[in-house]
């Protein structure tokens, strides 16, 4: 009995499989940080431009910010309106 503690003792525990990497997921991060980066682009954009745009439309800058928020009021009515297609038809585009 003595000698199988010993054994159980002296042998190391058993390793772990190696961990797979599953390439869909990493394209789909690499995926998700580009679209991040595109819309963190286009958020800050019209900030850098603002002296360009009042000049090139002839707007103050409460006008010149009114036409940008237009982007944004738009942006937020068509983000919910893609939400409950989603919900309502799926995101697949198969026919039912």
């Amino acid at each position: 009995m003595s000698t199988q503690v010993a054994e159980a003792r002296l042998s190391s525990p058993p390793k772990p499989a190696a961990a797979a990497v599953h390439w869909q997921f990493v394209w789909a991060w690499l995926f998700v940080c580009v679209f991040y980066f595109l819309q963190y682009a286009l958020r800050s954009a019209p900030g850098v431009m603002m002296p360009e745009l009042i000049s090139a439309f002839g707007l103050t800058a409460l006008g010149v910010s009114s036409l940008l928020g237009l982007y944004f009021y738009t942006y937020s009515v068509f983000g919910l309106v893609a939400g409950a297609s989603l919900d309502r038809y799926g995101a697949s585009f198969r026919s039912r």
